[in-house]
């Protein structure tokens, strides 16, 4: 089995969605990366780079979540959509670290394809 990082050695970042005008790093050491991007007052996206050994651990309201086995680029991953409030939330790994994004405005499409430009 592969050894994993204690850190992050490689912070790795999507690509920006077009929608946002301000990148706002919330936390970034050497166990997360957590960066919001807005447009105005609105959050357009919520982006996560953690070591898998950290509790990298989302819980999903069931009653409200649509979730969907999907792949990015070629690693398993959820989509997960909440009918009650019209938020899309990805979580993947690549084996490495684990990644999450999160939007209450992009399309399902936008979000993969942002997602799969993390490398």
């Amino acid at each position: 089995q592969k050894n994993l990082p204690k850190t992050i050695e490689v912070f790795k970042y999507p690509d920006e969605p077009e929608e946002y005008e301000k990148r706002t790093v919330l936390f970034h050491d050497l166990f997360w990366n957590y960066i919001l991007y807005e447009n105005g007052n609105q959050v357009v996206l919520l982006y996560e780079q953690y070591i898998l050994e950290s509790d990298g651990i989302y819980t999903i309201r069931n009653e409200t979540a649509v979730v969907e086995k999907i792949k990015i680029n070629s690693y398993d991953a959820i989509l997960v959509t909440y009918t009650d409030t019209s938020t899309i939330h990805v979580i993947w790994n690549d084996g490495e670290y684990g990644y999450s994004i999160l939007t209450h405005i992009l399309s399902v499409e936008e979000m993969i394809r942002i997602a799969e430009s993390v490398r």
